[in-house]
């Protein structure tokens, strides 16, 4: 709950940075957040596990604790930290914003996204149903190790969702302009040349990867 709640609440702060074009800061709270995630994720499952083991001396407070709490729990930990260091550090835009309630707008925005949302559920079952498939026609172990392979493919999302999340509101401040549909063909060429050069090199380095 205290991971979606934060997440939600920066959602806005994001999405001001991101209409305001200030990609460099809206990138770098996102790779602190990812940096925290999985330094810490690093730390509770391999490196203090590994000392323990060699017996190598630790803060009390970690070698008291460690063992009692569940392996699992350090990925949501880690997950409920870096989304508490984004919010810390998209406070000074939150403090800019002014509570109030637009029916008019809420109306609008909700004829808007409710397509979306179908939409979503749809990519969200897409995305899923197979690992559910293959644990239950499988087995559990057998799921692991194909949801392992399939995380290989977070590169190609990372470079799409990088287009998209500066694309989208480049195409919305562009979109009443004369030479839209040439510049925007002009941007498809760029991302499927660079994106093919993307996918080749995950396909070249699969072994190190």
């Amino acid at each position: 709950i205290g991971i979606l709640a934060l997440d939600a609440i920066a959602m806005v702060p994001f999405a001001y940075l991101r209409a305001s074009n200030r990609p460099i800061k809206y990138a770098v709270i996102k790779l602190i957040n990812v940096a925290v995630i999985v330094i810490i994720t690093l730390l509770g499952l391999k490196y203090i596990p590994a000392f323990l083991e060699q017996g190598k001396s630790l803060p009390e407070i970690i070698t008291n604790n460690y063992s009692k709490t569940p392996k699992v729990n350090y990925i949501f930990i880690a997950n409920i930290l870096g989304s508490a260091v984004s919010f810390i550090l998209l406070i000074p835009i939150l403090m800019k914003f002014k509570l109030n309630f637009d029916f008019k707008l809420l109306k609008k925005m909700l004829q808007y996204s409710w397509p979306i949302a179908v939409a979503g559920i749809a990519y969200v079952i897409n995305e899923n149903l197979d690992k559910l498939l293959i644990k239950d026609m499988i087995g559990d172990s057998e799921m692991g190790i194909y949801s392992a392979c399939y995380k290989l493919a977070i590169f190609m999302n990372l470079y799409i969702m990088a287009f998209r999340l500066g694309a989208e509101p480049f195409f919305f401040n562009h979109a009443d302009k004369k030479n839209a549909k040439e510049t925007y063909a002009k941007i498809m060429n760029y991302f499927v040349i660079i994106g093919a050069l993307f996918f080749v090199g995950i396909v070249v380095y699969i072994d190190i990867l």
